[in-house]
């Protein structure tokens, strides 16, 4: 599946590179000053190890927005293909065994802290278990997802792409 977003998206997710860029500029001359204090190695310094740590969660989180930024295809909202579940998809499912029905909204997971659901859907990324067995299915479709001490089997009862 290729990685599509929404216009709106790629915007955010442009800005989120910049400020995280910019963070990233100043945790670094922070890293800096508490090296220039000498006395004790760098590492040693409570500050500088959290300071240190704090950075490299930004690099990692930089790293993987610019790759999906790189590697997505802007598209409108009507240009999503609304005959299988796929991104920006809302999913009703029952659970076979239980009867218990879930919602989910298939959306990348760099998106998924933006947006404020009403109800008691989840989020689901694409690469997920989740969004594996669902992306490409249809209303009626069984699927059956492996998860670490179990497997489900949910019946989609209806999807519609929707946009937060």
């Amino acid at each position: 599946m290729k990685n599509i977003l929404l216009p709106k998206d790629y915007e955010y997710l442009a800005g989120l590179v910049n400020e995280l860029s910019n963070e990233s500029k100043k945790l670094t001359k922070k890293l800096g000053e508490y090296a220039a204090h000498g006395g004790a190695v760098p590492f040693q310094i409570p500050e500088y190890q959290a300071t240190d740590d704090k950075l490299r969660s930004i690099k990692e989180r930089f790293i993987v927005i610019n790759k999906l930024l790189k590697n997505s295809d802007v598209v409108t909202f009507e240009k999503i293909d609304d005959r299988v579940i796929g991104l920006y998809c809302f999913i009703k499912t029952e659970d076979q065994d239980t009867g218990f029905k879930d919602c989910f909204y298939i959306i990348h997971p760099e998106l998924a802290d933006k947006i404020e659901f009403k109800d008691e859907t989840l989020p689901v990324s694409p690469k997920s278990p989740v969004g594996q067995a669902l992306i490409g299915k249809k209303s009626g479709n069984v699927v059956k997802i492996k998860l670490p001490k179990t497997t489900k089997k949910l019946k989609i009862i209806s999807f519609e792409k929707k946009e937060f």
